[in-house]
């Protein structure tokens, strides 16, 4: 079954997000949405669909893919309306010969808006995360470890952790002490996402 997902950010080429359905691509066009870009904490860029105001421009893939995919992106992702920064919706992409196409598209989701949102000028993405790179992206890879570790963890586990990591991640705002247990803040939930 071949279905479309309109790229942008994480889920383009070479990033974190693009690397689990590259295989299913079939195709690949520029496109764009109608909507307004906003940079997250973790320093990717979201696409908010509720204020079409500037052209977003993106990439519409092609996808075979079998109708459980989505539902694996979105539990790769965290989707769900009540808790995730994300939502996923069908958007009309426009092709560069103008022609429409029904996509998929993961967006912000305005009911869980994440704090520290900056809006991008102009919804250009692509020259903002080349001016800064993502947060998420400047972490060292034992940062990264820790922070899917404790991501994983389920009720009251307990992740170890040595005394400099633990200070780092404090210092950074990724993690807050529970007293017996460490957990993630709210930023290190955010980060998390990226880092699969």
């Amino acid at each position: 079954m071949r279905q479309c997902l309109f790229g942008y950010g994480s889920f383009s080429q070479g990033q974190v997000h693009f690397g689990p359905f590259a295989n299913l691509i079939v195709s690949e066009k520029p496109a764009f949405v109608k909507g307004e870009m906003y940079r997250l904490a973790s320093g990717y860029p979201v696409l908010d669909l509720d204020h079409p105001g500037e052209v977003i421009e993106g990439r519409l893939l092609e996808l075979e893919a079998v109708e459980s995919f989505w539902a694996i992106m979105d539990t790769l992702l965290g989707v769900d309306a009540k808790t995730s920064p994300f939502v996923r919706t069908e958007v009309q992409a426009m092709t560069d010969n103008y022609s429409k196409m029904d996509a998929q598209v993961y967006c912000l989701n305005w009911n869980r808006k994440p704090k520290g949102l900056k809006k991008i000028p102009k919804g250009d993405w692509q020259k903002n995360m080349a001016m800064e790179t993502p947060f998420v992206d400047q972490l060292e890879t034992r940062h990264r470890d820790y922070l899917l570790k404790l991501s994983k963890s389920r009720g009251r586990e307990i992740v170890p952790i040595q005394l400099d990591l633990y200070r780092e991640l404090l210092s950074m705002e990724l993690i807050v002490d529970k007293g017996r247990r460490l957990a993630l803040t709210p930023l290190g939930k955010e980060a998390s996402l990226f880092l699969q």
